[in-house]
């Protein structure tokens, strides 16, 4: 009888780390189609136009996550200091991102901003005071190794908007430690939500000093595409990660390399040199490197004291 539940429980297990899986390579895919509308949609309007056309339509879609989610009573956490300030970071983000995307293959953009847990690490020693041991150092080195793989100072006509890109890694970490500091009981969607207004406030002020150019059929369709195909992509994201083991669907977010790549070169033809794919290797090989420490750590505390003292 206990043989016959254990076996239950981990047949249980295994498919709840199956469909975390199917439903976090189908949220990495929905992210790539929503960069390659924006990317699209660069080539004929800023990076302003695109964040204030596409707010109005994200804000729709997730006040209507708000209320499925019951949290509409909460919407004055939205105002909270650090949710604002969290919602300028990812506005700046945005606008970075956009930015470097205009001019990058997909697929470097999406491989360097996978370096995002090696700053992490970083700003998490600086910042937080954490203790790292050797381990870390080494990875995270090799990991900025990889990046400068790819971008090529000085080999790249395009090398400064990849410092942009990696700039964007480095605003995103430091937005996952603001986010850590957050107050629990403020619902993530209402979260969510303030920093998609602030998102499209920023837009709407950029385009005070920029020329709005006329929208096409096409320019709304990858505008109104990016919006959808984001919310879509959060909701998978969720159900990713809700009642499976992290260790094990976690590597599973390095696949969104291959898909933009894949993407990249279907659409633009995009080919990364033998050197930038050998980055972009070392970059996935460092994260999963350290998801693995992670989670050696968390069942064995006494890693932790042996990585803190190098």
């Amino acid at each position: 009888m206990v043989r016959r539940l254990m076996t239950q429980s981990a047949s249980a297990t295994s498919s709840a780390n199956l469909n975390g899986i199917a439903a976090l390579l189908a949220a990495q895919v929905l992210l790539v189609g929503s960069d390659t509308f924006i990317k699209l949609a660069s080539t004929s309007i800023p990076a302003t136009q695109i964040m204030a056309y596409r707010g109005p339509i994200s804000i729709a879609v997730m006040l209507v996550i708000v209320w499925a989610n019951g949290s509409m009573g909460r919407l004055a956490g939205a105002v909270s200091l650090r949710v604002m300030f969290r919602g300028i970071l990812e506005a700046v983000i945005a606008l970075m991102f956009i930015t470097a995307l205009a001019g990058l293959a997909l697929g470097d953009i999406t491989a360097i901003l996978q370096a995002t847990p090696l700053v992490l690490i970083v700003l998490s020693i600086f910042v937080l005071g954490q203790r790292a041991g050797a381990f870390e150092w080494i990875v995270v080195i090799l990991g900025f190794l990889g990046v400068l793989m790819i971008v090529q100072p000085g080999a790249n006509s395009a090398a400064w908007l990849a410092g942009l890109a990696f700039l964007t890694a480095v605003m995103i970490a430091f937005r996952d430690i603001v986010t850590r500091t957050l107050d629990p009981s403020i619902p993530s969607p209402v979260v969510a939500l303030a920093t998609t207004v602030a998102v499209c406030m920023l837009g709407v002020a950029g385009g005070l000093f920029q020329e709005w150019r006329p929208m096409t059929p096409t320019l709304w369709l990858y505008v109104f595409g990016t919006a959808v195909l984001v919310a879509a992509a959060n909701l998978l994201m969720v159900r990713a990660f809700r009642g499976v083991d992290i260790a094990v669907v976690s590597p599973f977010r390095y696949a969104v390399v291959v898909w933009a790549m894949l993407v990249g070169y279907w659409v633009w033809g995009d080919k990364p040199n033998l050197l930038a794919l050998c980055g972009v290797v070392l970059i996935v090989v460092c994260g999963l490197a350290l998801m693995r420490r992670e989670w050696k750590k968390s069942r064995r505390p006494d890693l932790e004291a042996e990585g803190a003292g190098g």
